[in-house]
């Protein structure tokens, strides 16, 4: 005769033996190969499940089947960690926003994951950034992300809120990227409105002198200087960065296929002025 417990519960309770698990109510029973039905098998029979008593070890509502499957296509997802890159972003939103639950910054842009999109916050530690606008809108609601930008730009008192694509550094496709526009927020410039960019490049070729020259004849040997001078165009009495990205020039073949790049920070009415010595292979005369 088998006497059964009285109660489902006590049927389902499991018990601990040498690391496994079994139904507990009877000695007898063999260790069960996934007694959390979560498709991974139990590590007391050399499986990979990091927690044999939950489908869902981190409780961020991804099974670890799933987090296990997409660390085999290439995404880490840690399923022992609710937010894999500690970016303040559950690793269940980075799958809804399809940015990169292994890294803080997926699309590169110098904006936190958390700082571009509107989400839960997770812990009282949130990055002070990432929560600035929305804890004063909202009453310190359990939410954040995303900033204010300034309707009409200086001058103006009303704003509207702004989000960006944490997966697109340029989320309008206008040339200035997502931290360009958040540095301009003041300014007017929204992360999803396109803008006319802030600069002006200015690039002029000078002679060995020094003067400059719209187009001359040089041969090899000769010396001719590239100058590309930046600047803004905005006024106004702030001082904050406008530009924190990189200039680039690349040359043709005829000019060796040199590139040169440079990191550049221009502020509100400033200038910047880089100059580069084209390098001229022995070749015939060049008309530029």
């Amino acid at each position: 005769m088998i006497l059964f417990p009285a109660t489902l519960d006590e049927f389902l309770t499991m018990g601990s033996r040498d690391g496994a698990l079994y139904l507990g109510w009877d000695e007898s029973f063999e260790t069960i190969a996934d007694p959390d039905g979560d498709e991974l098998l139990a590590g007391a029979v050399n499986g990979n499940d990091p927690d044999d008593t939950t489908w869902d070890t981190d409780s961020d509502g991804l099974s670890d089947l799933f987090e296990l499957e997409q660390q085999e296509n290439g995404y880490y997802f840690d399923p022992t960690d609710s937010d894999s890159d500690d970016d303040m972003v559950p690793d269940s939103e980075e799958v809804l926003f399809g940015s990169n639950p292994a890294n803080e910054d997926s699309d590169g842009d110098g904006l936190y994951d958390c700082e571009e999109v509107y989400h839960q916050l997770r812990s009282s530690t949130e990055r002070a950034n990432c929560d600035s606008f929305v804890a004063s809108r909202t009453g310190g609601a359990r939410t954040g992300g995303g900033w204010k930008v300034r309707l009409g730009g200086d001058g103006s008192t009303q704003y509207v809120v702004a989000t960006s694509d944490p997966t697109d550094h340029d989320s309008d496709d206008d040339g200035l990227n997502d931290l360009a526009e958040y540095d301009l927020r003041e300014k007017g410039y929204h992360p999803n409105v396109e803008n006319d960019v802030p600069l002006a490049i200015v690039s002029t070729l000078l002679d060995a002198q020094g003067n400059e020259k719209a187009d001359f004849y040089v041969g090899s040997g000769t010396k001719v200087t590239l100058k590309n001078v930046l600047s803004t165009n905005l006024t106004g009495s702030d001082s904050a960065t406008v530009w924190n990205n990189s200039l680039q020039v690349d040359m043709d073949d005829g000019l060796g296929g040199a590139s040169k790049t440079w990191n550049l920070d221009i502020a509100n009415d400033e200038n910047a002025t880089v100059t580069y010595d084209l390098p001229f292979l022995p070749e015939p005369r060049w008309h530029l």
